[in-house]
């Protein structure tokens, strides 16, 4: 069914009054509040409660916007002249339907303060999150916000605000003046929400904006409150208790929106990723003994060419049955799938959109248990492709467990299984490994493959998912954790369509020491429509996903370039006792710039110990620093055999964490020697060691194919080699954090 036709709940939001009544209910504190109609009912509700007090129109959402608020007033002359004034704007301003007459509220003026942006929501992905920052009109003037997943301890909100930019005066002494905020009054007014959501699951959001604080041990007030719900029972016109009524696309909402929908979020709740069948059935992807090719043709330019070129150019170990038609009476060509002789265990589906669910339907009654659908024009093409997307599924009836459509395949080095069209296979040198990348894109992550190959780093498997009909990310993710030819993966991501089985394998990598990169697209609304158009996913709200793989541990990489990075370092080490980088280099301006990426990334550049400094100034005497980063000169060109015995001296200093060489422009031969005798003590040294070089590759081919020939990551700038160490450091914490909750 497509999205178009799927009953989508609206949801419904709260005036300010009626919200603020909602909050009182559940025994949270708000502002002494009266709802009038006339001046005379506001006058007299002033008078009951004191000046100096606020009139706002209750019938407009952003009142401020629409001239629906009005703040100090002193006396019933004040009170009486807002209430005109606002009555002649209603119809104008108000957001709500023109004839109904305006309501307002007389409310208690609370004194100025520290102005906070407090939301929490219930989102359809993460269950409950918990939005913090600048507010009042500062909220939309420094868009300085942070999420944060629940549950929460008072440390993961006190780290929640420090990340923000410019609230640093909130939680410490600023000149002279006392921290801001109350935190306990804070931390009381958070477990009142959250007890809000969890005894009413049609709650959607609690908006509060602004929360105001008076400082430490002063407690807080609500200036301002908006709830949203769900409901089914939209009423024509302004409905009487005060709510807004608006249609809203839900997609985003489709799950949890019934009663006993979860608050907690998905990386802290226990529930299997893929049963263990589905585990097991993806082991035949990566091991397959008998395979069809399903649109085989010897026509190369041809998918179905690409497809039986791929795989014979590579070897792989087992049968290969060619179908089509037109080829009938060739040896180890047949008409049908149902001709072919044997079971198979994979259909390589190269046909077009329009016959894949006839093929389908075959490998179902053909008893094919697995297959790949290359095939585009489905979910990512709208909603008539999705319906057809839906009846691929109906035509395997869950007997079939594939991959796509829209996929570029499935590659497993370790087994010599190329079940790919990437041109990144046109590659006559394919170097196995340990890192796995399973990716939504198929192009994209075939220029990772084809550039890790490049420089001498392998693949164990290489996985497209698609349009993930049937078989997910997730799903892969699962089956991976239990691979013994993995022990990295790389995931890019565009959407996760099951995240509790994404995060019940996550929980699992971080358990076994597998670490996972992931590269993650939608940060920006025209980054999430193009995504919408790829492959028809929907993507989350993206600040989530920062906290959901925080929390997980899952290292995040900001773009491709870290994305490879750390998949190229991790590949190679996962422990890191600590921040600190001991740095060696033939440059000091490269060291400049190594200490400025230190510093940003929250790195340390520690100082040595006096053995050290005393070591190091006997191997680089009078010609370099001793001190942390370490500047050897151009000197290291003329003794080179002192270079092996500083990296030696500065990894066994006790206040170094791992060390990052950083190579300027130096030729071979002497790089070759260099190289030689760095790759040797990086095998017995127990420290994590990044090498960095700068110069260009054709004065020294034959350095970097000591490196590429052993599988060592060569890096070109110094920053490169900075984030390769925050990288591993993440995960090297994380590991010692554990998984959060």
């Amino acid at each position: 069914m497509s999205v178009a036709k799927r009953h989508l709940p609206s949801i419904r939001t709260l005036d300010e009054w009626t919200s603020k009544e909602r909050l009182a209910t559940y025994g949270i504190a708000v502002p002494q509040q009266h709802l009038v109609h006339t001046v005379d009912e506001a006058v007299a509700a002033a008078d009951r409660m004191g000046y100096p007090v606020v009139v706002k129109r209750v019938t407009d959402i952003h009142k401020s916007d629409g001239g629906g608020v009005r703040v100090g007033l002193c006396t019933a002359a004040d009170v009486a002249d807002a209430i005109r004034e606002m009555s002649l704007g209603a119809s104008s301003t108000s957001e709500s339907v023109a004839w109904v007459e305006p309501r307002f509220s007389v409310q208690q003026c609370l004194p100025r303060g520290t102005e906070m942006l407090l939301a929490v929501r219930r989102d359809a992905q993460f269950g409950l999150c918990l939005l913090i920052g600048r507010g009042g009109t500062e909220a939309e003037a420094f868009h300085d916000t942070a999420y944060r997943l629940w549950p929460l301890t008072e440390e993961d909100v006190v780290n929640q605000i420090r990340s923000l930019r410019t609230c640093r005066p909130w939680l410490e002494p600023w000149r002279g003046k006392a921290p801001e905020l109350d935190m306990a009054a804070l931390w009381t007014l958070l477990k009142s929400l959250r007890s809000m959501f969890e005894a009413n699951a049609g709650l959607v959001e609690v908006e509060l904006n602004p929360v105001i604080f008076w400082g430490e041990g002063k407690g807080l007030g609500i200036a301002d409150a908006r709830i949203s719900e769900y409901t089914n029972d939209l009423v024509s016109g302004y409905p009487v208790d005060g709510v807004t009524p608006h249609r809203q696309d839900a997609r985003n909402h489709r799950a949890g929106l019934t009663a006993g929908a979860t608050t907690e979020h998905p990386a802290l709740v226990s529930e299997k990723a893929s049963t263990p069948s589905t585990s097991a059935l993806i082991q035949t992807f990566f091991h397959p003994k008998h395979i069809a090719i399903i649109g085989a043709t010897e026509e190369r330019a041809k998918l179905g060419g690409r497809l039986t070129r791929y795989v014979t150019a590579h070897k792989f170990p087992g049968e290969i049955a060619y179908v089509n038609p037109k080829h009938r009476g060739q040896p180890g060509w047949y008409a049908s799938l149902s001709e072919v002789p044997g079971p198979v265990d994979v259909a390589l589906v190269a046909v077009p959109s329009h016959q894949v669910e006839r093929v389908l339907t075959e490998c179902r009654q053909c008893q094919v248990p697995t297959a790949i659908v290359y095939a585009s024009g489905f979910a990512e093409t709208g909603d008539e492709g999705r319906q057809r997307q839906e009846r691929l599924l109906a035509a395997t009836q869950g007997e079939v467990r594939w991959v796509g459509p829209n996929s570029m395949g499935i590659v497993s080095q370790t087994d010599d299984t190329y079940l790919a069209f990437g041109m990144t296979l046109e590659m006559e040198e394919t170097p196995k490994g340990n890192v796995a990348v399973v990716s939504q894109s198929g192009a994209l992550s075939s220029c990772l493959i084809g550039r890790f190959w490049e420089s001498g780093i392998g693949f164990s498997r290489w996985i497209t998912t698609g349009n993930e009909a049937d078989l997910t990310l997730s799903d892969f993710l699962d089956a991976l954790v239990d691979d013994d030819a993995t022990s990295v993966i790389g995931l890019f991501i565009e959407t996760i369509r099951e995240i509790y089985g994404f995060a019940a394998a996550a929980r699992r990598a971080m358990a076994v020491g597998k670490p996972i990169v992931a590269l993650k697209a939608g940060r920006t609304e025209l980054a999430r429509k193009a995504i919408e158009s790829h492959t028809g996913s929907l993507a989350g709200e993206d600040a989530l996903y920062d906290d959901f793989f925080r929390r997980l541990g899952i290292v995040r990489a900001a773009d491709f370039a870290q994305f490879s990075d750390a998949l190229r370092i991790l590949s190679r080490y996962k422990e890191m006792s600590g921040r600190r980088i001991g740095v060696v280099s033939t440059s000091g301006g490269a060291n400049s710039l190594v200490a400025d990426e230190v510093e940003r990334l929250g790195l340390e550049l520690p100082a040595f110990t006096e053995r050290t400094v005393r070591r190091l100034g006997e191997l680089i005497d009078d010609f370099g620093a001793a001190h942390n980063p370490v500047d050897v000169t151009v000197q290291l060109t003329v003794h080179p055999e002192t270079f092996g015995p500083v990296v030696q001296t500065i990894v066994d200093d006790p206040n170094v964490d791992a060390l990052l060489v950083v190579l300027t422009t130096n030729s071979d031969p002497p790089a070759a020697v260099m190289a030689d005798a760095l790759v040797a003590q990086m095998r017995v040294l127990e420290k994590p060691v990044v090498i960095v070089r700068m110069g260009p590759e054709s004065i020294a081919p034959k350095a970097l194919s000591v490196y590429r020939a052993n599988g060592v990551p060569v890096f070109t700038t110094p920053e490169q080699g900075v984030r390769c160490l925050a990288s591993l450091a993440a995960y090297a914490e994380a590991r010692r954090r554990g998984v959060q909750g």
